[in-house]
């Protein structure tokens, strides 16, 4: 909770780091404009009783969370400011008492009638009856109906965009991104020529009846190659859990190996640091000790080290035969693509002997009839038809143009899909480097600094007693 009443504040800010905050009173202040609440998504209760606000407007970071809202004795004068907060679920009380509004004779029916899940409004509890009466009245149901529509169409228009976001967002994961919106980019490319001849009838609908040829068969490779992507992504997780478990299999043994050593280091401390008399016999045994201790050291290095060489050999064949697997997977994409782009170049050529052929039945219609003289057919048809080389001309430019933008938009899906590829390669290959090289060193550490250092302190400590 923060309470930062009565203290002449004029604008709400410095409040970005209290996500967590849940109850904020601004009560009693100069505050005119609602600001300053953007990272605030877990407030509950906010009170901005008797300052100068005439709009509710920038509380869109509350919409999931809010619950309570004071902002009575303000300077609200419209009822339809009300609407702003239909959009929140979870509110349950409100207060605008004291604002201009409220003297209006269908305030508080308004309010409930368009805030229908209410249950206090100003400080009153709100029972089915008032709010039942409050929806029959005539004029305001009208209105809300409106608002309802309009809130529908508004739901309908974000759903459409979310769908639009998701598509783009999964595309870009699978390395496809290059598809969004293929229709619409290809059209883009041939735009300039297509529209020359877009007032031919029959040329604008042979033009949407490829549009959805093209459409599904770019859509049944998108689709083929999702299930592909998910198929490798699984093969690649369980590449990796399988590694992780060669690991820990491979640490286990050098843990043993380790325990050993320390184990018989623990005794040669122990001799070392025995408060029994001193006897003649002890020096020897102590020097032979820590002989067969330093025998010991270096055995552990060599038996981590060949534990390494092995893992290493381990690691090196599993991923060549992940590489393998994984390879023949990336090439069947690689064929899916070019079989896709084929078939759509295919798609292409039937559509310009299409074209050209409408093209000149509907030039020869327009001669024989001599229809250049009617008034049934538009101008800017009568300068297409007329022009029969200007639209032969017109689709074998975009013909160009289409296939030019498939060659480009197949090159980018492969090279999209190689990088994916060597990406993930890349990734296993120098993650096991750096995995040995950094084993290395621990091994090292372990064997060459920290043990030896360990023993050359017993070896001083025994010189120090000779002195």
């Amino acid at each position: 909770k923060l309470y930062l009443d009565n203290n002449v504040i004029v604008k709400i800010e410095n409040l970005d780091h209290l996500v967590n905050l849940e109850w904020l009173d601004l009560s009693f202040n100069n505050i005119e404009h609602i600001s300053g609440l953007d990272k605030l998504t877990n407030l509950a209760n906010l009170s901005l009783f008797e300052n100068k606000i005439e709009t509710i407007d920038n509380m869109d970071a509350l919409v999931g969370s809010l619950q309570v809202f004071s902002i009575g004795k303000n300077r609200i004068s419209e009822l339809d400011q009300v609407k702003v907060l239909r959009k929140f679920p979870h509110l349950q009380a409100v207060t605008f008492a004291g604002n201009k509004m409220c003297e209006n004779a269908d305030y508080r029916a308004y309010v409930l009638s368009h805030l229908r899940h209410l249950r206090f409004l100003d400080y009153r509890l709100v029972d089915e009856a008032e709010v039942a009466q409050a929806e029959s009245d005539g004029a305001l149901q009208e209105k809300l109906q409106e608002i309802r529509l309009a809130e529908q169409q508004e739901e309908e228009e974000r759903e459409a965009q979310r769908k639009l976001t998701d598509r783009t967002a999964l595309l870009t994961n699978a390395h496809m991104a290059v598809l969004d919106n293929f229709w619409a980019k290809m059209d883009t490319a041939t735009e300039e020529f297509t529209s020359k001849v877009a007032v031919v009838e029959q040329l604008a609908d042979l033009h949407t009846k490829h549009k959805a040829k093209f459409e599904s068969k770019m859509e049944e490779f998108i689709q083929t190659n999702l299930s592909a992507v998910q198929v490798k992504a699984k093969e690649l997780q369980e590449f990796k859990e399988a590694a992780h478990a060669m690991k820990l299999e491979n640490n286990a043994e050098a843990i043993t190996h380790i325990a050993e050593f320390n184990a018989r280091a623990k005794k040669v401390q122990k001799l070392f640091t025995s408060n029994t008399r001193y006897a003649p016999q002890q020096d020897q045994e102590k020097d032979e000790a820590l002989v067969e201790l330093r025998a010991a050291n270096e055995t552990l290095f060599d038996q981590l080290m060949q534990l390494e060489i092995l893992q290493v050999d381990q690691f090196i064949a599993a991923i060549d035969a992940f590489e393998a697997n994984y390879s023949s997977m990336h090439n069947t994409t690689l064929e899916a693509i070019s079989g896709t782009f084929n078939g759509a170049r295919t798609l292409a050529a039937a559509w310009v002997e299409e074209a050209h052929e409408l093209a000149n039945e509907r030039h020869e219609d327009f001669v024989t009839h001599n229809l250049n003289d009617s008034e049934d057919v538009a101008d800017d048809l009568k300068a297409v038809l007329n022009d029969k080389e200007g639209m032969t001309t017109a689709i074998d430019s975009a013909q160009e143009a289409r296939i030019t933008f498939l060659d480009s938009t197949e090159d980018a899906l492969a090279k999209a899909e190689k990088a994916a590829f060597n990406g993930v390669m890349d990734e296993l290959r120098k993650g096991e480097h750096s995995r040995n090289r950094e084993r290395i060193h621990e091994i090292s550490n372990l064997v060459h600094n920290i043990n030896k250092e360990m023993m050359d302190k017993l070896d001083s400590s025994m010189d120090a007693d000779d002195n």
